[in-house]
């Protein structure tokens, strides 16, 4: 087949043509397909010539109808309503491979069926997006100039009404199995005393199929069978709402939620073949406008395309789940963000706390370098280290500073949908997002003021206690580690703020599995427990346990990234490693003391520079990928962040020190008023 025909040439070819193959339909639709500014411009300059020459030369369009109807002959759609852009399966993983591989080697289904043909015409993702933008009256004289027969005036014995309601009754038998899924059910106990909808909904499904086959119905819009149709769809839906709104008791998992998707997508693709099959009436409202066989194609060829997107099915699968963890972890971010001068110097004195741990871990790590052990047993060590400290900052309530934007990001995305609903130009997201600078500057100044000054304490006393200068061998090594031109530092910083937005999501996810898994519940009444402790201390080790799972285990593992990443990256040879505000203002004062005090002020500025730098990367990485993934989570597009940008840069310039410091009563009292009213 030659390319870069013009249309007279591929219709002329059509008029002599008497085989089935595809290629000249191929052709015709590669004439038509509009480029890329014409789709961003919604034209369709080639679809408008090729109608007129129908209409124009009778010759054409009898050949191309002729044509057309060889090729569409005894094609099966059944499948495809059944199957397109549905995953019936609940491991994601799979699915993303799937559809990865599909992007490199495209799927290519069996030739008897309407998706090979698709899969030949509509083969460009920008396809569903042009097709959809033909006007439905266009569509419509199209189908008719082409003498294909409409969907309304077809019968039951008809190939595609036979398929619609094979379809139909396939779907119907398919959603019980998710739908009695053990772990399913477990969300919804609020129906186990009760007939299940979805029984009732396949045998109404089944009833009305029989009913339409014999006559004994129309496939009316104002029969009542249709009407108690959508009565039990309506009651299906409701069901699949409520085990989403129960996962705030029971926790909920990927696996719960690829099947209350899948029933979800189940129900609306059964809603949408009704549409296809159901008569309205011309007095029905318009979104309920008589579906049309142009309705259908348009219909497929949507879906065609959206079953082999990767990114859609990705964010649709991880919504929920996003959605869960950055509200545990939204839950525990209010402690750090501060609304008065009472709270602002709580959270000083204690990151300050949090620095004196760190000083602490510091020296302790100074001393582990010196160990003579392998690389493995170097971060194990360094892993402890670090994690006894986070988790002991955790227990005592103190504050480090760099866990905070992961906390404190879900806060802000919901006040973000917040203002979004209420329309008032992101006025109170601004004042939350001043609240929250204000609050993790002064827990950097909190934890670097500490950390650095115990470190030196400490490292002084070990060193008078041994008689040795024992920083004096790493002294130049640390302060390299804090020059941002010289080192990589400021990458490693990035580093540290991936993890702490990693941390930040063990800390949701740890909170969401042990409500899923029900561990309190279990722990309270774990018989081997009941023979040493009373019920009122095992409700109490339930309720801690419950309370903390998810801030130990996200300490836990920061520590084991901060201790593992270095030493990964001497194994596979890549500069990677971890840097910390915190962990390098007491290195500072350790490097200080190596030294014996005597650098240069050169040096000084430039370790000032990257202590600062490697906290301000510590703070934008994280709370950047924390902040996107909440607003993800919620349904925020990503965009809405350029307006607050802007408003806060002009809060900025107006009022700089409110940034920094809580300055001014009224702002006090108006916070202190907001809080009651929130309360």
């Amino acid at each position: 087949m030659q390319k870069n025909k013009t249309l007279v040439e591929i219709l002329d070819e059509i008029l002599q043509y008497e085989e089935q193959d595809l290629d000249l339909l191929v052709a015709l639709v590669e004439y038509i397909r509009p480029s890329g500014k014409e789709i961003e411009k919604g034209l369709l300059p080639r679809l408008d010539e090729f109608i007129l020459y129908l209409k124009q030369d009778p010759k054409y369009r009898i050949a191309l109808s002729e044509y057309i109807k060889r090729v569409l002959s005894k094609r099966k759609i059944s499948r495809f309503l059944i199957d397109a852009d549905i995953v019936y399966g609940t491991d994601f993983l799979h699915e993303i491979r799937k559809r990865l591989g599909f992007k490199f080697l495209p799927y290519q289904p069996e030739e008897g069926g309407i998706e090979y043909i698709l899969n030949q015409l509509f083969y460009k993702t920008s396809d569903g997006k042009w097709i959809q933008e033909i006007p439905k009256e266009k569509g419509d004289d199209l189908i008719e100039l082409l003498e294909m027969p409409d969907l309304s005036s077809l019968k039951p014995e008809d190939l595609i009404i036979k398929q619609i309601l094979f379809a139909l009754r396939v779907l119907s038998h398919r959603m019980i199995g998710h739908a009695f899924n053990t772990e399913v059910m477990r969300m919804v106990p609020e129906y186990e005393n009760f007939d299940s909808p979805f029984i009732a909904l396949q045998e109404w499904v089944d009833q009305y199929i029989e009913d339409i086959r014999k006559g004994i119905i129309s496939r009316s819009s104002e029969e009542e069978s249709y009407k108690h149709l959508n009565v039990l769809l309506r009651q299906c839906y409701d069901y699949v709402e409520k085990a989403y709104k129960n996962r705030s008791k029971f926790g909920i998992s990927q696996r719960i939620h690829q099947h209350l998707m899948t029933i979800e997508r189940m129900l609306d693709r059964l809603k949408e073949i009704l549409d296809f099959l159901v008569l309205y009436q011309e007095t029905a409202p318009p979104k309920q406008r008589q579906q049309t066989l142009f309705d259908m194609m348009q219909w497929m060829v949507m879906r065609h395309a959206r079953n082999r997107q990767l990114g859609g099915y990705v964010i649709k699968s991880t919504q929920l789940i996003a959605q869960e963890i950055t509200q545990h972890t939204g839950s525990k971010g209010e402690k750090y963000i501060t609304h008065d001068r009472e709270s602002f110097f709580k959270m000083l004195k204690t990151a300050c706390g949090g620095g004196a741990v760190v000083g602490v871990a510091c020296i302790i790590k100074l001393l582990l370098s010196k160990l003579d052990v392998s690389l493995f047993g170097q971060a194990f060590l360094y892993s402890a280290n670090y994690a006894l400290a986070f988790v002991t900052i955790y227990l005592l309530h103190l504050t480090l500073a760099t866990k905070q934007p992961a906390m404190t990001a879900a806060s802000l995305a919901a006040t973000i949908k917040s203002d979004l609903e209420s329309k008032n130009k992101f006025i109170d997201i601004i004042k939350l997002s001043i609240r929250a600078f204000r609050s993790q500057f002064i827990a950097f100044v909190g934890n670097v003021i500490v950390a650095f000054p115990v470190a030196l304490f400490l490292i002084a006393l070990l060193s008078w206690y041994m008689e040795d200068n024992l920083a004096y061998k790493k002294a130049d090594f640390l302060i390299y580690e804090l020059d941002p031109i010289r080192s990589p530092a400021v990458f490693h910083a990035a580093i540290a703020g991936f993890f702490l937005f990693l941390s930040g999501l063990i800390a949701g996810q740890a909170a969401n599995r042990s409500l899923y898994n029900r561990i309190p519940r279990r722990i309270e009444n774990h018989p081997f427990l009941k023979r040493f402790f009373s019920p009122e201390q095992l409700k109490n080790l339930a309720a801690y346990y419950k309370r903390n799972i998810g801030g130990i285990s996200s300490n836990l593992w920061f520590g084991v990234f901060m201790g593992t990443t270095g030493t990964i990256g001497v194994i596979l040879g890549l500069p990677i490693d971890i840097r910390h505000i915190a962990f390098a203002a007491g290195n500072f004062g350790l490097s200080l003391f190596g030294n014996d005090f005597s650098v240069s002020p050169g040096i000084l500025f430039w370790s000032l520079l990257g202590i600062a730098l490697i906290g301000l990367l510590n703070f934008i990485v994280s709370f950047a990928l924390s902040l996107i993934l909440a607003l993800q989570a919620r349904g925020v597009a990503i965009s809405r962040l350029r307006n607050i940008l802007t408003g806060l840069a002009k809060e900025f310039f107006k009022q700089p020190l409110l940034f920094f410091w809580p300055v001014g009563l009224p702002e006090t009292a108006e916070m202190k008023t907001e809080n009651t009213k929130e309360k």
